[in-house]
């Protein structure tokens, strides 16, 4: 196996590491931070959506500015959103955090 493809499996695999470890961490807020159901939901859901609406561009940019960029700018901003929902103690922070995140992932 190339090195190249070792590289994206690594990234690959940080990137569903993080976002595998906010999801059991969410009732957690729940509980500390107040926050209902379906503030929850919304959490997961700006993941989602913001990766979802970045993508077509992320791939644009790769093409246009080259992949390795891009997949380093990606996991700089999410490492930075991973960051910010470690330390958010209020609904907006965590909402921003996965925002971030669902665009870095977009990437």
């Amino acid at each position: 196996m190339n090195k190249q493809i070792l590289v994206l499996y690594f990234n690959i695999f940080l990137i569903f590491l993080g976002i595998g470890l906010v999801i059991p961490v969410l009732p957690v807020y729940l509980k500390d931070l107040g926050l209902t159901g379906s503030d929850l939901g919304l959490l997961v859901a700006a993941f989602a959506l913001s990766q979802m609406i970045i993508s077509p561009f992320g791939g644009t940019l790769a093409d246009k500015l080259g992949k390795k960029l891009i997949i380093c700018i990606g996991l700089i901003l999410f490492s930075v959103s991973e960051f910010m929902f470690a330390i958010g103690q209020n609904f907006l922070i965590l909402m921003l955090s996965r925002v971030i995140g669902g665009m870095s992932a977009g990437m």
